[in-house]
C-alpha cells in the first residue's frame, strides 16, 4: 500500500518539476509586460495598491476578468522562481482535483496509479494551447488557474452528491467561504464559469428536491451569480468592444456559425484521446448489459449519480464551446474548461465496479508504461524547445543591455528561432511564443519597448 501510493507522489513529484523547469526557461511576452504596468501604463507595479489601482482601470477601460489579472499583476511582481514554483503547484492541483471530481472518494488516490497516470496524459495531450493556457504567465492566470478556482469550489457539491456525510456546515466562517469562493468562480471566465454558475443552480434544485439542502449551498450559488454579473457587467466590456472594427468580410454566418464551428472541430481534435476512452467504456458497459440480459435502468439504479455526474459533465464540455458561438472572437484557448470537464465526465464513469474489465493486469501495466515513455519523450522534447527559447531570450537580454550602455534607445534584436506556426517546433502547441514584429510603432513593440527603457524596438528582417 505504501509503495502504490509512494507512486503516485513520485508521479505528481516529477510532473510539478516539469512544469517548474518549464515556467522556468519561459521567458515573458507582450501580455506579461503589459500587466507589469499600472493599466494607464503610468509606471510598473510596485505593490498591492498599485495592484488594485490598476486592476480599477482595468475594470472601467478593458474588460472584467478582475479575478484573473489581480493574480497576474501580482505574479509579475514576485520572482521569476517564486512564480514558476506557483504556477506548476497550481497544474498538479489541477490534476489532483479532476481526480476527485471523477472518483470522488469511493476510488482513494492512493491506490489508483493508472487512473492519475491517465489524467495526466489526458491533461497533456487534450488541453488546446497547452503552452498557452498553463505555461505562460498571463494566458495561465486566465485559465489554469481560474479552473482549479471552479473546481476547488464545485468540491463541496460533488462530495455532497456521492453522500449525505457533512462535509460543509452551515456556520458563519464555513457560510463566508462558500460565498466569497463562488465570487471568485463566477468572476472568473465568461463562458466556463456560466457552466459552473448554471451547475451550481442545478446542484440546488437538485438537493432541495432530496431533501439534501445545506444553507452553503445557497451561499455558494448567491456567490457565484454576483461574481458573474460582476464580470459580465464590466464596462471595460463594452469599452473593448466599442474599439473592436468588424473585419471587411464580416457577416453573421461566418464569424458567429463557420468560424466558431471550425474553432469546435479544432478544439474537439485535441479531444480525441478522451473521446476514445468515452468510446471504450460506455462499449464494456453496453456489452455487459447485453450478455447479461439488464437494461439500462437496472444499471441507473445502481450507479445513477455517477452516470448523472459524468454525463453533465460531459454534456456542459459541448455546452462549453457553444457558447462561444455568441462571442466575436472564439480563440483556440478557450476551449480549455471544455477539456478539463470532458476529462472529470470521461474518467468519471471509471467509478463502474464494469468498468474495471476493461483490461486485465497485464493490459493495465503495459498501458502505463507507455504512458510513461510517451510523457518522457513529450515533455522531454518541450523542455528542449524551451531550452532553445530560454538561451535566445538570455542573448537578446545581453544584446539589449550592451544597447542601451552605448545610449542606443532604437535596437533591433534577432527573431526567435522556434517557428510558432509549426507544430512539429511547438508540438502542437505545448511551446508558446509571442514575439516582436519588425514594426516598431506597434503594440506589442512598444510596449516591449517600454518595459525595458527604450524608445522603439523591431525584430531584425529576415
Amino acid at each position: 500500500m505504501v509503495i502504490i501510493k509512494n507512486k503516485n507522489v513520485i508521479i505528481l513529484t516529477l510532473i510539478f518539476l516539469v512544469m517548474f523547469t518549464l515556467n522556468l526557461l519561459t521567458p515573458l511576452f507582450a501580455d506579461d509586460f503589459n500587466y507589469s504596468f499600472m493599466w494607464d501604463k503610468s509606471k510598473k507595479i510596485e505593490n498591492l495598491i498599485d495592484v488594485v489601482k490598476s486592476q480599477q482601470m482595468h475594470y472601467v477601460q478593458w474588460g472584467g476578468r478582475t479575478v484573473a489579472h489581480t493574480l497576474g499583476q501580482t505574479l509579475l511582481m514576485t520572482s521569476k522562481l517564486l512564480r514558476s514554483f506557483l504556477n506548476a503547484l497550481v497544474y498538479v492541483a489541477l490534476i489532483y482535483l479532476i481526480y476527485w471530481h471523477s472518483q470522488g472518494k469511493k476510488l482513494k488516490f492512493s491506490r489508483n496509479v493508472s487512473i492519475v497516470l491517465l489524467i495526466a496524459l489526458l491533461c497533456w495531450v487534450s488541453l488546446p494551447s497547452f503552452g498557452e493556457t498553463t505555461i505562460w504567465l498571463i494566458g495561465s492566470v486566465n485559465y489554469l488557474w481560474t479552473t482549479v478556482i471552479m473546481l476547488l469550489f464545485l468540491i463541496p457539491y460533488r462530495l455532497k452528491l456521492l453522500s449525505n456525510a457533512v462535509f460543509v456546515k452551515d456556520n458563519i466562517i464555513q457560510l463566508l467561504g462558500m460565498f466569497i469562493m463562488g465570487i471568485l468562480a463566477g468572476w472568473s471566465n465568461e463562458n466556463t464559469s456560466l457552466l459552473v454558475l448554471i451547475l451550481t443552480a442545478i446542484a440546488v434544485v437538485y438537493f432541495l428536491q432530496k431533501r439534501m439542502m445545506g444553507k452553503w449551498m445557497l451561499a455558494g450559488f448567491a456567490g457565484t451569480m454576483i461574481g458573474y454579473l460582476f464580470l459580465i457587467l464590466a464596462p471595460g466590456n463594452m469599452v473593448r468592444a466599442s474599439h473592436m472594427e468588424k473585419p471587411a468580410d464580416y457577416s453573421f454566418l461566418l464569424y458567429h456559425i463557420k468560424v466558431p464551428a471550425f474553432m469546435t472541430i479544432s478544439i474537439m481534435k485535441f479531444q480525441v484521446p478522451v473521446w476514445i476512452a468515452f468510446i471504450m467504456i460506455m462499449s464494456v458497459l453496453l456489452n455487459y448489459l447485453v450478455r447479461n440480459k439488464l437494461s439500462f435502468k437496472n444499471m441507473l439504479i445502481t450507479y445513477g449519480h455517477d452516470f448523472l455526474y459524468s454525463f453533465t459533465f460531459i454534456g456542459f464540455s459541448i455546452l462549453n464551446n457553444l457558447i462561444m458561438f455568441a462571442s466575436p472572437q472564439f480563440p483556440l484557448r478557450a476551449g480549455f474548461g471544455s477539456s478539463v470537464f470532458l476529462i472529470i465526465g470521461v474518467l468519471g464513469l471509471l467509478r463502474i465496479e464494469v468498468t474495471k474489465r476493461l483490461f486485465n493486469i497485464k493490459i493495465v501495466k503495459t498501458l502505463n508504461i507507455a504512458t510513461i515513455c510517451f510523457l518522457i519523450v513529450t515533455m522531454g522534447f518541450v523542455i528542449r524547445q524551451y531550452s532553445i527559447l530560454y538561451h535566445e531570450n538570455n542573448a537578446r537580454m545581453n544584446s539589449l543591455n550592451n544597447e542601451k550602455q552605448t545610449g542606443n534607445d532604437s535596437v533591433i534584436v534577432k527573431p526567435f528561432s522556434i517557428d510558432k506556426s509549426s507544430p512539429y517546433q511547438t508540438l502542437n502547441r505545448h511551446v508558446f511564443i509571442s514575439d516582436i514584429g519588425g514594426n516598431p510603432n506597434v503594440w506589442p513593440n512598444t510596449i516591449y519597448a517600454q518595459y525595458y527603457g527604450f524608445k522603439s524596438i523591431k525584430e531584425l528582417d529576415h
